[in-house]
């Protein structure tokens, strides 16, 4: 039976977090020896002034140069974090062993500064070495942390004030200002619990002074104050002392200041942190002389080897001067030669002063150009395989391994533990091997690509940290299970390996993945992304799949891959397969096609620039990057009137021409990452509308780009693109037209126009009389088109007003009715039907709630519908008022009814009156002017004896009515037929007035004066006739007159 790769597993997880420790120092020997790879460096000289410029170094050329020189050298070991500084002051630790003639001291890095004087002291004995212990021991650096950190807040307030080392010589202006103001800030009761909060900048620098952790931080620059350590909150100010707040005010309210006092603080750093230890700086280079006198004195020269000079901040510059210091370079003290090794970043190096790198006359480069060919390709996969061997080799192994080479005195190789092994010509023959050292579960092209993947990887220089810490722990610590477990690669191994923005398959491509392999697309598609550099569908070799548990697509022979340096294809011009049963276009020139691998090309001829840039830009789009402007518009044009094609505008019962000049725009359309602003609009359609669409949206989106190029979908996988095209296009054209049918303020809330239309209409239709309460369905419906008449004098001013702004209003909200209810074939807005039902729905709304049950829009209104929305706010503020309004004005007419004509008035009984009265008067040769139109208007009542039910309706408004029954109430009275009677009662009170006036006239010039009795009798007669009209007149006065 055939051996399987099958959920293999040949690495010891236990081992993971010791071997593949990033901090070098952190590793026990013999596993160090195990992983080591020799470094590549340059060496410079003193005068280099371009980093990556020397000569090509050798870690062995290294050491023997460290060890040759005579009495003396200092070499500085440069390059950024991660590039192996630490590893390579480890191996030269492991290869200069201490002896009787040689004492070795290494300062690891995360060392305190009083755990190096420590060191420095360490083995040293004498009343002398005694002394600087005791020192030692009684400085700050021996008190609590609490202790400390208060300490130190004290010594950085003193050593920024007047009383500070600088003495106040030779300060720039704003520097005596800090010097007599700063302190004040540190010395506050407030600020001082602020600095003195853990994980502060106190609290950092107290830990690097005296702090006894093992844990090693790494620092690519000095520990200093930055502005953001500054506690800046304007609400401090109310709990600050006197003192304390000029200062605070002063940098709250000046940036540049701020940026001043920190380099102030920062310039006075070193010397609080020295006063904190109790050496200052001529104590610090005493007694580094001290040890190498007393060593020289013993013969025995001294080998200084510093992880990371970043520790020593605080006493590097005085330390630095004693080491600079030659053997027989300090008067008549001979003192011991000297080998120092010291590790800093090239940031870090170059904040010394320029005459003490001067004097630093040998120095290594680490940061190697990867264009240099100093570490290739293969030179990583060897690095990678040494890990993975020390994985694999069982620890005892690796001891006795270890040991013998000690013994021996000699270098070689640690065994393969893959020899031996009967999985491992297969497992070499698909994954790879170096030195018969297997990359499984890596293969050359995983390797590569993981560690260029990483966001904090730089292709121009090999980082080994970074493949360590986040290439080979993390593949294998979390996520080797899932090879037990068959689910190997899975997508959270693609997250972390860059993510989406970094893939290289484009969506085609996954999208045939998904059409072939559903069930493990995900795992597929990872696998494709980070094992192989194709952007095709292929398979890989089948052990892979094996291995990885992924199924062949297709049965296809496979060369074997052998254990030589790995021949990587170029990304040029690498199609996808076609459809199953499409044709393939023509062959795409300069095709790299991978050794073991099966893939089908489609080669399309070649699009023009502007195609080709649009769907390149998708492409990114989905992995994450922004679409151009210039692409958006470009969609967008392409867009807008297909999605408006596929609308059934009338069949949704809306007046397309209105919705797409109103606020479905072709600016509606936006896409998630477009480099420009997305615009707020009423309708948005959004893409992709969902997270899980990206990649379909994106065929959809350049299945239209080749359409519009090709005019047809008889392109290469066109077919393909044309199923996506008319599924999404559907999809977002439902959207819209979703959208167009419910609207939606800025706040979310819905909003209905064709409600509030109505409403508006119906409004208006009541207070014109035309909406009567018991009105039938279909005469409600009607009276909403039926044109408003103007308004009554009769009404009250504040009816009115409200009356002719709903009349103003009902053509524009007709309109609106009309394009939300009506089918208008052709665009038109002479709609052929109306969809009655939505007017109905919103009528028996009304008889339920009542008018004005909306409430009023806190988001701003949709533009289209500002009028219609302001009409309807302003409802609320000028109904009632005017209901109330109306209300006294008909309540006062009845009144003057009731004064008058009594509770159950005759008019026509007194028109007949009025009439009699006239005709007796033009046969008394009594006529006046105006009397044939009052006889005119007394005929016009004689059939009339509704008065009683105007009045009774006029009383009504006297109960206890809600606001909308009274509306019913006022919109049924006849106030025309109202009117004349007040008319008519005006008419009369005046005609009797010139009639009396007449009378006397007439009187006084036919009767003689004996008769006047006569004539008082006859007026008295006439009064009498015009009785009922009097009382008429009266009331109409007592109405004039208010």
């Amino acid at each position: 039976m055939a051996l399987s790769m099958k959920g293999k597993v040949c690495w010891n997880q236990k081992m993971l977090d010791r071997i593949l420790d990033t901090d070098a120092l952190q590793v026990f020997d013999h596993l160090f020896s195990a992983t080591h790879h020799p470094v590549k460096m340059y060496r410079q000289m003193a005068t280099s002034t371009q980093q990556g410029t020397g000569t090509v170094f050798e870690e062995n050329q290294f050491l023997q140069e460290f060890l040759g020189q005579e009495d003396y050298i200092f070499v500085a070991i440069l390059g950024e974090s991660g590039v192996g500084k630490s590893h390579l002051i480890r191996w030269v630790h492991a290869q200069v062993p201490e002896t009787p003639q040689r004492r070795v001291l290494l300062v690891p890095k995360g060392s305190s500064l009083k755990r190096v004087i420590e060191l420095i002291l360490q083995g040293m004995e004498g009343p002398k070495f005694d002394q600087y212990r005791e020192k030692l021991k009684h400085s700050s650096a021996a008190f609590t942390m609490k202790q400390a950190r208060e300490m130190l807040i004290d010594h950085i307030a003193f050593s920024i004030s007047e009383n500070g080392q600088h003495r106040m010589q030779d300060l720039k202006p704003m520097e005596k200002y800090f010097a007599e103001q700063l302190p004040a800030l540190f010395r506050d009761p407030h600020f001082r619990l602020i600095f003195l909060e853990d994980g502060g900048i106190i609290d950092r620098l107290t830990d690097h002074i005296a702090g006894d952790s093992q844990d090693a931080e790494r620092r690519e620059e000095r520990r200093t104050f930055k502005v953001e350590d500054l506690p800046m909150r304007a609400s401090h100010i109310e709990k600050a002392s006197a003192a304390a707040q000029d200062i605070f005010t002063f940098l709250l309210d000046d940036e540049a200041a701020r940026d001043e006092a920190i380099e102030w603080i920062n310039k006075n750093l070193d010397h609080a942190i020295a006063q904190m230890l109790s050496f200052n700086g001529s104590d610090l280079m005493e007694l580094m002389k001290d040890v190498r006198e007393e060593l020289a004195r013993l013969e025995i020269e001294l080998v200084l080897l510093i992880e990371d000079f970043a520790v020593l901040q605080g006493i590097d510059f005085q330390l630095l001067d004693a080491l600079l210091t030659k053997p027989r370079g300090d008067g008549d003290r001979l003192l011991c030669n000297l080998r120092v090794a010291m590790a800093c970043t090239t940031g870090y190096f170059g904040t010394l002063p320029p005459t003490v790198q001067r004097r630093i006359e040998f120095r290594v480069d680490l940061d190697i150009l990867e264009d240099e060919q100093l570490i290739s390709a293969r030179e990583i996969e060897k690095f990678v395989s040494r890990y993975l061997n020390a994985l694999r080799v069982p620890e005892s192994t690796i001891k006795t391994w270890h040991a013998e080479q000690i013994a021996e005195g000699s270098v070689r190789e640690m065994p393969s533990a893959c020899s031996g092994c009967k999985l491992a010509e297969q497992c070499h023959g698909a994954f790879g091997a170096v030195n018969g050292i297997g990359l499984y579960p890596f293969n050359q092209v995983a390797i590569r690509t993981m560690y260029e993947r990483l966001p904090d990887s730089n292709k121009s220089r090999f980082n080994p940290r970074l493949m360590i810490k986040d290439v080979l722990k993390q593949t294998l610590k979390n996520y080797g299970q899932h090879i037990e477990q068959g689910n190997f690669p899975p997508p959270a191994l693609l997250t972390t390996m860059g993510g989406r923005e970094r893939k290289r398959l484009v969506p085609r491509v996954i999208n045939e993945l998904v059409r072939q392999d559903r069930t493990h697309a995900d795992r597929r598609e990872v696998m494709l992304e980070l094992w192989s550099d194709t952007e095709m569908l292929i398979d890989l070799h089948p052990v892979i799949h094996e291995a990885f548990q992924l199924p062949v697509l297709r049965k296809q022979p496979f060369e074997k891959i052998t254990d030589e340096p790995a021949s990587l294809p170029e990304k040029d011009s690498i199609a996808v397969k076609p459809l199953d049963g499409e044709p393939a276009g023509e062959a795409v020139k300069n095709e790299a096609k991978p050794s073991g691998s099966v893939a089908t090309t489609t080669n399309e001829e070649k699009l023009p620039p502007k195609v080709q840039m649009r769907i390149d830009a998708l492409n990114d789009w989905e992995k994450g990057m922004a679409l151009p402007q210039s692409v958006t518009q470009d969609l967008r044009d392409l867009l807008y009137p297909m999605i408006n094609f596929r609308i059934d505008w009338d069949g949704a019962m809306l007046q397309g021409s209105w919705v797409r000049a109103a606020h479905w725009l072709k600016t509606s359309i936006s896409f998630i990452g477009q480099t420009t602003e997305t615009r707020s609009r009423t309708i948005q359609l959004r893409l992709p509308m969902q997270q899980e669409q990206e990649r379909e949206t994106v065929l959809a989106l350049q299945g239209l780009v080749y359409f519009e190029h090709y005019k047809h979908w008889r392109f290469s996988n066109g077919l393909e693109y044309l199923r996506y095209v008319s599924r999404y296009l559907e999809m977002w054209s439902a959207e819209v037209l979703s959208q167009c049918q419910t609207l939606k303020l800025a706040d979310g809330k819905k909003y209905d126009p064709v409600s509030r239309a109505v409403e508006v209409l119906a409004l208006g239709a009541k207070m014109s009389g035309e909406f009567p309460a018991g009105a039938d369905l279909v005469g409600q419906v009607n009276s909403l088109f039926m044109p408003m008449p103007q308004s009554s004098q009769y009404r009250s001013q504040q009816w009115n007003d409200l009356y002719n702004s709903l009349r103003d209003l009902q053509a524009e909200a007709v309109h609106l009715l009309a394009v939300h209810t009506a089918s208008n074939k052709g665009g038109k807005l002479n709609y052929k039907f109306l969809d009655v039902t939505q007017v109905i729905a919103v009528l028996d709304t009304l008889r339920e709630k009542g008018f004005l049950h909306h409430g009023i829009n806190k988001s701003p209104s949709i533009q289209a519908f500002k009028k219609l929305d302001t009409m309807y706010q302003s409802l609320y503020a000028t109904l009632h008022p005017a209901i109330d309004a109306e209300s006294r004005h008909k309540l006062a007419w009845h009144k003057e009814m009731v004064a008058i004509a009594g509770e159950q008035p005759d008019l026509a009984g007194t028109s007949r009156d009025v009439i009699e009265a006239i005709t007796k008067a033009e046969g008394e040769g009594m006529a006046v002017t105006g009397m044939e139109t009052l006889q005119k208007q007394a005929e016009s009542f004689t059939e009339i004896s509704i008065l009683e039910f105007w009045l009774q309706t006029a009383a009504g408004l006297e109960r206890d009515l809600s606001v909308f029954d009274r509306l019913d109430a006022l919109a049924s009275l006849p106030v025309r037929e109202m009117g004349e009677v007040e008319i008519f009662v005006k008419s009369a009170d005046k005609l009797l007035n010139e009639s009396i006036d007449k009378i006397k006239q007439t009187i006084g010039f036919v009767k003689p004066p004996g008769e006047f009795r006569s004539a008082a009798v006859l007026k008295q007669e006439i009064a009498n006739t015009f009785e009922e009209l009097l009382r008429l007149v009266k009331g109409m006065d007592e109405e004039v007159a208010e």
